[in-house]
């Protein structure tokens, strides 16, 4: 299981879709191809939930902005930008738990040719470090409490 932060899944967003143009044009092999699949699939829900809040808060801050002939556009006016971020900065920061991820490890990204430093960066926990060994931890003796 990997716990992470909902900001940290939608920064990663632009490099999923590096890694999958580089799976689509035939340049990863089967495990990073393979990996980065589940990632997207495991990531897609809370993707799509991060994105109908925002929207949630963009309808509710805001205001669409017309263009020249009165239609709405995409583009909306937030009226109220201390509270709109108030909440946004919420929802960056709701953890997350995704089950059954296999981070890549740093020689399968090592083969990867065409993905940026900035691509990299934002991969962030999705790289498994050399470090991430768990600690052992000291373990407690049982003992009833028998008064």
């Amino acid at each position: 299981m990997l716990k992470i932060l909902l900001g940290e899944i939608v920064d990663a967003e632009p490099a999923f879709a590096q890694l999958d143009k580089l799976s689509t044009e035939g340049k990863l092999n089967f495990q990073v191809t393979y990996k980065t699949a589940r990632i997207i699939k495991k990531i897609q829900p809370e993707l799509k939930d991060f994105y109908e809040e925002k929207q949630n808060l963009l309808n509710k801050f805001g205001t669409k902005v017309k263009d020249e002939k009165g239609n709405d556009t995409d583009q909306y006016h937030v009226e109220n930008i201390k509270e709109y971020t108030k909440y946004l900065k919420q929802l960056y920061e709701v953890e997350v738990e995704l089950f059954n991820i296999f981070p890549f490890t740093k020689d399968e990204l090592d083969k990867v040719t065409g993905l940026s430093v900035d691509n990299i960066l934002k991969l962030g926990k999705f790289i498994l470090e050399d470090n991430t060994v768990e600690e052992e931890k000291e373990r407690k003796p049982i003992k009833l409490n028998l008064e």
